[in-house]
Protein backbone atom coordinates (compact mmCIF):
# COMPACT_ATOMS: atom_id res chain seq x y z
CA UNK A 1 0.00 0.00 0.00
CA UNK A 2 3.02 2.30 0.10
CA UNK A 3 2.55 3.44 3.71
CA UNK A 4 6.05 2.81 4.97
CA UNK A 5 7.63 4.70 6.70
CA UNK A 6 4.58 6.84 7.51
CA UNK A 7 2.90 6.41 10.88
CA UNK A 8 -0.79 5.44 11.07
CA UNK A 9 -2.44 8.06 13.31
CA UNK A 10 -5.97 6.72 13.36
CA UNK A 11 -7.43 4.41 14.39
CA UNK A 12 -5.12 3.74 17.32
CA UNK A 13 -6.20 0.10 17.15
CA UNK A 14 -8.79 -2.04 15.42
CA UNK A 15 -10.52 -5.36 15.93
CA UNK A 16 -9.81 -7.80 13.09
CA UNK A 17 -12.36 -10.37 14.36
CA UNK A 18 -12.23 -14.01 13.35
CA UNK A 19 -14.41 -16.99 12.67
CA UNK A 20 -13.55 -20.31 14.27
CA UNK A 21 -14.91 -23.71 15.08
CA UNK A 22 -16.83 -26.38 13.31
CA UNK A 23 -20.40 -26.42 12.12
CA UNK A 24 -23.10 -28.84 13.29
CA UNK A 25 -24.45 -31.52 10.97
CA UNK A 26 -27.91 -29.92 11.19
CA UNK A 27 -26.74 -26.93 9.15
CA UNK A 28 -29.90 -26.16 7.27
CA UNK A 29 -30.85 -23.47 9.79
CA UNK A 30 -30.52 -20.04 8.16
CA UNK A 31 -28.55 -18.91 11.23
CA UNK A 32 -25.48 -20.74 9.91
CA UNK A 33 -25.43 -18.92 6.52
CA UNK A 34 -24.87 -22.13 4.56
CA UNK A 35 -24.35 -22.06 0.80
CA UNK A 36 -25.48 -24.78 -1.62
CA UNK A 37 -21.83 -25.84 -1.75
CA UNK A 38 -21.87 -26.23 2.04
CA UNK A 39 -24.99 -28.38 1.92
CA UNK A 40 -23.40 -30.56 -0.78
CA UNK A 41 -20.24 -30.95 1.34
CA UNK A 42 -22.40 -31.94 4.32
CA UNK A 43 -24.16 -34.56 2.18
CA UNK A 44 -20.74 -36.00 1.30
CA UNK A 45 -19.95 -36.02 5.04
CA UNK A 46 -17.11 -33.56 4.68
CA UNK A 47 -16.49 -31.40 7.72
CA UNK A 48 -17.73 -27.82 7.40
CA UNK A 49 -15.85 -24.96 9.04
CA UNK A 50 -16.88 -21.56 10.31
CA UNK A 51 -15.29 -19.06 7.93
CA UNK A 52 -15.62 -15.35 7.04
CA UNK A 53 -18.37 -14.58 4.51
CA UNK A 54 -18.48 -10.79 4.79
CA UNK A 55 -15.85 -8.17 5.58
CA UNK A 56 -15.78 -4.55 6.75
CA UNK A 57 -13.61 -1.83 5.28
CA UNK A 58 -11.47 0.38 7.53
CA UNK A 59 -10.45 4.01 7.04
CA UNK A 60 -6.89 4.84 8.08
CA UNK A 61 -5.28 8.23 8.64
CA UNK A 62 -1.58 8.19 7.92
CA UNK A 63 0.43 11.34 7.43
CA UNK A 64 -2.14 13.76 6.07
CA UNK A 65 -3.96 11.15 3.97
CA UNK A 66 -7.12 9.16 4.70
CA UNK A 67 -7.33 5.84 2.86
CA UNK A 68 -9.96 3.09 3.06
CA UNK A 69 -8.65 -0.47 3.11
CA UNK A 70 -11.17 -3.07 1.91
CA UNK A 71 -11.79 -6.28 3.82
CA UNK A 72 -9.80 -5.36 6.90
CA UNK A 73 -12.07 -7.03 9.48
CA UNK A 74 -14.57 -9.89 9.57
CA UNK A 75 -18.19 -8.72 9.64
CA UNK A 76 -20.03 -12.06 9.41
CA UNK A 77 -19.26 -15.77 9.60
CA UNK A 78 -20.88 -18.78 7.95
CA UNK A 79 -20.47 -22.53 7.45
CA UNK A 80 -18.52 -23.50 4.34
Amino acid sequence: LGWYPQFIYSPESYQANLCSGGCPRAILESYFNVTNHGIFKAMLEKKLCCTPIEYNDQSLLFGNTIQTVKGMSVARCGCR
